[in-house]
């Protein structure tokens, strides 16, 4: 279920986690088989945000593609999802109802991403931060997570990310 505020130029959602019920799968999911979870989820963002930011561009006087550009933030197994996210904007663009490409793909910038304690064991996808995600990415990391289940996924070799360790294990960092 999406939650958020709504004004004329911001819109948020919330897209609950692997393991929660629904598309998202029960503990099975949550353990070993997080990978369909996690796409449909990013699936999900990714066919509101096209449709919110269409309809956006045919409502609002003077709005123009520029304009057009999201955030996310995702702890946990959320992490992969918010990363999907951003290849499917990445990999899509926007288009219209049509299917008339109104944003080319590679266009849409990400502009904030957060990985709150980055976790992507078992997941299927590839994890790598696409190009349309601009400026710096934040990666907070349990300093003291020995679990191999909960280890956290490593970007320190992208200039664009700024690792933070934090004291404490996986669910102290959430």
């Amino acid at each position: 279920e999406k939650g958020g505020t709504k004004d004329s130029v911001l819109e948020s959602g919330y897209y609950p986690g692997v393991g929660t019920g629904g598309d998202q799968g029960g503990l099975v999911n949550a353990g070993v088989a997080p990978s369909s979870a996690i796409e449909a989820a990013a699936q999900t963002a990714y066919k509101e945000f096209n449709d919110s930011a269409v309809a956006y561009l045919k409502t609002q006087p003077g709005a123009t593609v520029a304009d057009i550009g999201a955030a996310t933030v995702g702890f946990s197994r959320g992490c992969p999802a918010a990363l999907r996210f951003a290849q499917l904007v990445n990999e899509r663009g926007l288009t219209g109802p049509g299917g008339e490409v109104i944003i080319p793909k590679g266009q849409v910038p990400i502009t904030g991403l957060a990985l709150i304690d980055p976790v992507d064991r078992f997941v299927k996808q590839p994890m790598d931060i696409p190009p349309n995600v601009q400026g710096q990415v934040l990666s907070v990391v349990a300093e003291h997570e020995h679990r191999s289940d909960f280890r956290a996924m490593s970007y320190g070799a992208d200039p664009r990310v700024t690792e933070v360790r934090h004291p404490g294990n996986h669910v102290g960092v959430g």
